[in-house]
Parts: structure tokens; C-alpha cells; sequence
């Protein structure tokens, strides 16, 4: 058994609500860094297994970086310890303002990160061209 540690979320996921969430603004703006920790508050917050999943963007680049980013704040996470710095910011914060990283959300953690190829991050037009070559004959289209 581990010692649990937590972590600060984001100010800025109180506002998305509970189930979709459309983050939209201009370059540069942190829109990946709140999607990033939104797969996260899905994964620890309501357990959503990563594969149930969906994140889509614009641009090639910007699914690559999310991509990136996703699978590095996961492990970040899995391997947070009591002394990193952002552990020791988050003493003291209330419950409901950080995750709690015990062994549950490491398993949680780990399963995501075992799973991680099987998660649906995209650019808008690969998730369709996806949708449309998998679900073929259930649309009535050609491959």
C-alpha cells in the first residue's frame, strides 16, 4: 500500500461541467493544458475508462501534442510522490480541489496508460474517416 498524494486540478475545470465539454478559444491559450487535465478529472473524477474517451481537434499537430501531453500527465501522476513540488502545493487544499492519488487512481492510472492506444484522440476528420470506414456497412458506404 502507497501513501496517497495529491495533486491541484485546474481552477478552470469547474466550469466544463460533468459530461461533454467544447473548449474553444484562440491560439495559445491553454486549450490543451485544460483538455489535458480534463481526460485526467474523467479518468480519476468519474472513472471513465480512457477507451470511453473521445478528444478531437483541428490539426494533425495539435493531436499529436495532446496526444503527447495526455500520456505524459498520466504518468506524471502514476509517479507523483509526497516530496515532487506539486504534491507539496497541494497539502492542505480541500478535497473537492485536487485528485487524490492512492492506490485506486494509480490502478486507474495504470490501466489508462496500458490502454492508451486505444483511446480516441483525433483531429476531426480522421475520428470520422475512422467512424465511416469502421461502421461501413452499418452507413451504407463504401470502404
Amino acid at each position: 500500500m502507497s501513501a496517497s498524494v495529491r495533486y491541484r486540478k485546474p481552477d478552470e475545470l469547474r466550469g466544463l461541467g460533468k459530461r461533454h465539454a467544447i473548449v474553444e478559444a484562440s491560439a495559445g491559450t491553454g486549450k490543451t493544458y485544460i483538455l489535458e487535465h480534463l481526460v485526467v478529472d474523467l479518468l480519476l473524477g468519474a472513472e471513465v475508462p480512457l477507451e470511453q474517451i473521445l478528444v478531437v481537434t483541428f490539426t494533425e499537430k495539435a493531436t499529436a501534442e495532446l496526444i503527447q501531453r495526455v500520456r505524459g500527465k498520466i504518468r506524471q501522476l502514476l509517479t507523483l510522490r509526497p516530496d515532487d513540488p506539486a504534491a507539496v502545493e497541494a497539502e492542505g487544499l480541500p478535497d473537492d480541489a485536487c485528485w487524490i492519488i492512492d492506490d485506486r487512481a494509480r490502478e486507474i492510472l495504470r490501466r489508462a496508460l496500458t490502454n492508451f492506444d486505444r483511446a480516441t484522440i483525433a483531429t476531426i476528420h480522421g475520428f470520422c474517416q475512422r467512424l465511416l470506414s469502421e461502421h461501413a456497412f452499418l452507413q451504407q458506404r463504401l470502404f
